[in-house]
């Protein structure tokens, strides 16, 4: 079992209910180094490698399954490469070994960060109805 750093569209119970079979812990974490970039004509963000000290809020789940990390990477497709890295627990602030999913599709992404508080007033509806529709693996 693994742990599962999610900074996009998964930090959303909607979705990551609709992804995973199992029930996980989760709780609110932190990564640096990275920024998470809007994709063009896209709800979803993608998760890049920063320059800059750069730090994203996002949501750890404990001891995923690996039926369910399975689920995980056919839901993300092959523009992303799950990879491992470190957060940090906003409550005790101890550090995670987790995987997360990393951008391959740079080419598709704009240099603006993306907004979560949008996301969650108006792309969730679309997405769910759009992308985790044609996406998310079979119950």
């Amino acid at each position: 079992m693994q742990h599962v750093f999610t900074y996009g569209s998964l930090m959303f119970e909607p979705v990551w209910r609709r992804v995973v079979l199992g029930h996980y812990q989760s709780e609110v974490a932190s990564i640096r180094g990275f920024r998470r970039l809007s994709v063009r004509e896209k709800e979803h963000p993608a998760l890049v490698v920063s320059r800059g000290g750069d730090q994203i809020v996002g949501r750890v789940y404990f001891d995923v399954r690996q039926s369910d990390i399975e689920r995980l990477d056919a839901f993300e497709t092959e523009r992303y490469a799950r990879v491992t890295i470190t957060a940090t627990a906003e409550r005790d602030h101890r550090l995670i070994l987790a995987q997360a999913y990393l951008a391959l599709n740079v080419d598709e992404l704009t240099n603006k960060d993306w907004d979560v508080s949008r996301f969650e007033r108006e792309g969730l509806p679309r997405f769910m109805v759009g992308y985790v529709a044609q996406h998310a693996p079979p119950n």
